[in-house]
Parts: C-alpha cells; sequence; structure tokens
C-alpha cells in the first residue's frame, strides 16, 4: 500500500503517543515512530546520505512532513506507533 497520509491513518494504533525520531535500517528502509505533534513525515530518498538524512529528521520535526513509500508494518509498543517503511 502506498501512503500518502496524515497521523488520523496511523492514529487508530494508539491514543497516546510519545514523539521520538526515525531508525534508519538500512539503505532503502526506515523504522520510525510518530507522534501526535508529527501529523506528516517526509522520507528522502534512498540515494540522501544517511547523515544527511538523519539531519533532516532532527531539524523537521517541528514541520508538516508527508509520508512516501511502501508500508509493510505497523505495530504498537510501549504506546509508540512503530512503522517499517520502505522507499517507493
Amino acid at each position: 500500500m502506498e501512503i500518502h497520509s496524515n497521523l488520523a491513518e496511523c492514529k487508530k494504533y494508539s491514543e497516546n503517543i510519545i514523539p521520538q525520531i526515525i531508525y534508519i535500517l538500512d539503505q532503502n528502509s526506515f523504522h520510525f515512530i510518530v507522534d501526535e505533534s508529527m501529523s506528516e513525515i517526509i522520507i528522502p530518498d534512498s540515494d540522501t546520505p544517511r547523515d544527511k538524512i538523519q539531519d533532516l529528521i532532527e531539524s523537521s520535526l517541528d514541520i508538516p512532513k508527508v509520508i512516501t513509500g511502501m508500508l509493510i508494518q505497523v505495530k504498537e509498543a510501549k504506546n509508540k506507533i512503530f512503522i517499517r517503511l520502505v522507499l517507493k
């Protein structure tokens, strides 16, 4: 399923989501956690260097973001939403 969504589609997995940051799993895959302050999340393309991605994530947590990629896993744990996304 291709994702271009806001948090509303993810919110059903948890009511009390704690702000967290994205974890880079490998070159084409991200494991990230969303919270209510992040209405959307931007995932850079796979050619972006990892350190640039981390900088982009950290500097963009307070601005609107968009999820773009292939959603392969969503689960709830410890009041957080864990989403695994493979870049398109």
